[in-house]
């Protein structure tokens, strides 16, 4: 009874310890690279080595989740996160940025998939497991708060002092380091139980993967739905820097409020709509708002980045609530990473792709060809995701 209560008071330290890390001041690295010299291309690349760097590291910090201490790796990962943020300030050649793009991809790693499971994890061990929906969508609000609070802040430094942004990563990551030293720590097997091993755990994986294949189609359709969404977030914050310095803070307040109450909604509609059927609508609507960028105008410009910012909130909370059912307990954190992976790897090809894309055929027609992509994968995937949409919920119904 007493390490329930213990666990039960690991949920609001999890959400506070996640609020301050992701807390999105450093979220105009695109503006703030563009700003050091960097062309449109540079950026591209180094945000996929950022990817590529995720994509290698996701398996391995997802096992290491599993087999050691949540708390250790979310630790591990704000200190990596500090140490980016220091190339970062320093830097002012491709190659110490790169660097610092791995370190702060390490700092994902670290955090990707084990803040989930061990949030997840300590409201089952509170007796709180039917109360997962409701608590990842509160988490979730949280974080998108976060960010966009963290983009208000951003906006004050645009005109040239974005620097200052990464002094704030600093002292934040400090602050989560202390909030993870005051949560306990799931607890392990007995020393008399099996141990398991890295090798185990990928076999584990390995066999999740062949029994229940649709796992791995609903990640990648979830995850290239969100790196199509991440396209005109980033991009889009090349225009900044030109705008009025009061519009993009109004911008990022507006965004904030409406990523909150998204993330929020996002609980009622999930106990009456899968996330397979969230992720079609919204999909389908994302591509429409897309091609809007045709038009060359800067307030539907603004339209559209507030609009995808706040759908892409609406498909989280129930996403990660299906996957947590569906999921062993003992691979938890490692499957999460492969969700992860499959986001990074998306990443890693178009993210260079749309900027070389932009560099040659101009914002517009970038952003509405990217709309167009979008509406061909749904009318091709969709009879696939009808399958996909079937199969989970007969897993969750024998869970």
């Amino acid at each position: 009874m007493n390490n329930q209560k213990q666990y039960k008071k690991n949920i609001p330290l999890i959400i506070a310890a996640n609020f301050v890390s992701f807390f999105g001041v450093t979220t105009f690295f695109v503006a703030y690279l563009s700003s050091r010299g960097m062309s449109v291309v540079e950026i591209g690349v180094l945000e996929s080595i950022f990817h590529v760097t995720s994509l290698l590291s996701e398996i391995p910090s997802g096992a290491l989740a599993d087999r050691f201490s949540y708390k250790s790796n979310l630790i591990i990962g704000r200190f990596m996160q500090i140490f980016s943020a220091i190339l970062m300030i320093v830097g002012h050649s491709f190659w110490v940025f790169a660097l610092g793009m791995i370190l702060s991809s390490w700092a994902y790693n670290f955090d990707s998939g084990t803040n989930g499971a061990f949030l997840y994890e300590s409201s089952v061990d509170a007796g709180l497991k039917e109360k997962f929906l409701k608590i990842t969508s509160l988490e979730n609000a949280a974080i998108e708060i976060s960010l966009a609070l963290g983009q208000v802040v951003a906006a004050l430094f645009i005109k040239g002092l974005l620097v200052y942004t990464y002094y704030i990563s600093i002292l934040l990551s400090l602050v989560a380091i202390g909030i993870y030293l005051s949560t306990k720590d799931i607890e392990k097997k007995d020393d008399n139980e099996e141990k398991l091993t890295f090798k185990k755990i990928i076999s584990t994986v390995g066999i999740e993967f062949k029994e229940k294949p649709y796992i791995l189609i609903w990640m990648f359709f979830q995850n290239f739905l969100g790196m199509a969404l991440s396209m005109f977030y980033f991009y889009y914050q090349l225009k900044f820097p030109s705008m009025n310095k009061g519009l993009v803070v109004g911008i990022m307040v507006l965004g904030t409020i409406l990523n909150a109450l998204f993330s929020i909604f996002s609980a009622k509609i999930g106990e009456k709509i899968s996330a397979i059927k969230i992720m079609r609508y919204v999909s389908i609507i994302s591509s429409v708002i897309l091609l809007g960028a045709i038009t060359d105008n800067n307030l539907i410009y603004i339209f559209i980045y507030l609009s995808l910012n706040a759908l892409y909130a609406l498909t989280m909370p129930a996403y990660n609530n299906e996957l947590n059912l569906v999921l062993q307990n003992e691979t938890r954190a490692t499957m999460i990473s492969v969700s992860s992976m499959v986001f990074s790897l998306s990443m890693a090809i178009f993210f260079p792709l749309v900027g070389y894309i932009i560099k040659k055929l101009e914002f517009p027609l970038a952003f509405t060809g990217l709309g167009i992509l979008i509406l061909i994968f749904i009318m091709v995937s969709y009879r696939y995701m009808n399958k996909v949409d079937d199969e989970l919920i007969v897993d969750m119904n024998n869970n």
